[in-house]
């Protein structure tokens, strides 16, 4: 009865997670867009400013829906799916509560796979994707399996590989060799009409994919 109640939760979750993510990848899509116009018109400097600016609001973006999502995660499960089995919701706010804190990872790493394909170099999107996956799988193995931690150890899995993954996609973003790279790690400024122009394009398509 406590793994079906286990899956039941992990289930439900997945489904507001999932659109979370769409969210998150069609705001880095989108706004990486604005990044490939200077690209295609030769302005590099500012094309590169442009992908600083796009790590940087995507990353923001994630950390509020994070502590959003970390502060009121019992709150958010009830207004979603309503009145669930009380175990059920125990599991689904434990998962939740982990995964959420994956958030600014993922939002960090979904700009940096946008701005890979819109150079036209999707191997490495496509690379560290698997990757991500393949330690998801692993740890999964591990922390359900070797040291029986359940539904938190499928959660700390997912945390650790989407941390990893936004790591390795931010450290080759810094590679000048790359035509769109980062040159600053941190302090980046706020720049508001660069801002504004990836939101332009990048709004509309996270709420025309999120429906």
């Amino acid at each position: 009865m406590e793994n079906t109640n286990v899956l039941f939760a992990r289930k439900r979750l997945i489904q507001l997670i999932v659109l979370l993510i769409v969210v998150f990848t069609s705001m880095a899509s989108g706004g990486s867009v604005v990044g490939a116009q200077f690209l295609g018109s030769g302005d590099k400097e500012t094309a590169c400013h442009a992908a600083e600016q796009l790590v940087m609001i995507c990353g923001l973006i994630a950390l509020v829906i994070c502590g959003i999502s970390f502060f009121g995660n019992r709150r958010i499960l009830h207004l979603v799916y309503g009145s669930v089995e009380e175990q059920v919701m125990t599991y689904a706010a434990e998962y939740f509560f982990i995964t959420s804190l994956s958030f600014p990872f993922l939002g960090i790493y979904n700009a940096g796979a946008a701005l890979f394909r819109v150079m036209g170099n999707s191997n490495i999107s496509m690379i560290t994707s698997i990757v991500m996956n393949g330690l998801n799988i692993i740890g999964n193995a591990v922390f359900v399996y070797g040291f029986g931690m359940g539904v938190a150890g499928v959660a700390l899995s997912t945390l650790i590989s989407r941390a990893f993954a936004s790591i390795v996609i931010l450290v080759l973003l810094h590679q000048p060799k790359y035509e769109i790279h980062c040159t600053k790690w941190f302090l980046v400024g706020w720049d508001g009409a660069m801002l504004k122009k990836i939101f332009s394009i990048g709004v509309p398509q996270a709420m025309q994919n999120s429906r």
